[in-house]
């Protein structure tokens, strides 16, 4: 009982802070597992076109967001195979309290990619920011970071800053 109670303590301290930024949602995808991924009042739907019995690519996404539809495409070319698995996200990139959106783009991969799309609030509508490894986020200092294995022992380390609205890479 003791060690269940320190597990429960240990944990509850570990969300301290989680109140004071918004919760990164992720919602895992599979080949079979397509359905729609919802967070604070925003529901996104895959569109998918069958390529064979064990390949579907991956077309659009369907967002409805305050009784707005937003229809974003996903780069071209994105398929997803039988015992893939990947990921749509709600994260707030851009820092501005408001989660924006990704989904994965490559599927069993060393690197993960991911289409990411910033909400911009003034139009009600999201731009997209791109095809990016997997971004880990620093909200602290308001920076983005990826890595992205380039070989066995090379690595290509970036990281990223938000100039006026504009992600630009930054030497660190």
């Amino acid at each position: 009982m003791k060690l269940i109670l320190g597990i429960f303590f240990v944990l509850l301290a570990g969300c301290g802070n989680a109140a004071d930024a918004p919760a990164d949602i992720e919602c895992e995808i599979t080949f079979d597992i397509l359905d729609a991924c919802q967070y604070q009042g925003t529901k996104i739907s895959l569109v998918t076109e069958g390529l064979a019995v064990d390949e579907k690519k991956l077309v659009k996404l369907k967002v409805d967001r305050n009784g707005r539809r937003h229809v974003l495409s996903i780069t071209p070319d994105t398929s997803i195979l039988a015992g893939d698995k990947g990921y749509i996200l709600f994260e707030d990139v851009n820092f501005d309290g408001t989660p924006d959106l990704a989904v994965s783009t490559s599927f069993g991969l060393v690197n993960q990619y991911l289409d990411y799309w910033v909400y911009d609030k003034a139009n009600d509508k999201y731009v997209y920011l791109g095809n990016h490894a997997r971004f880990s986020l620093n909200a602290k200092d308001k920076t983005l970071s990826n890595e992205v294995k380039i070989n066995a022992a090379t690595y290509d380390r970036n990281t990223y800053s938000w100039d006026s609205g504009v992600l630009k890479r930054v030497d660190k």
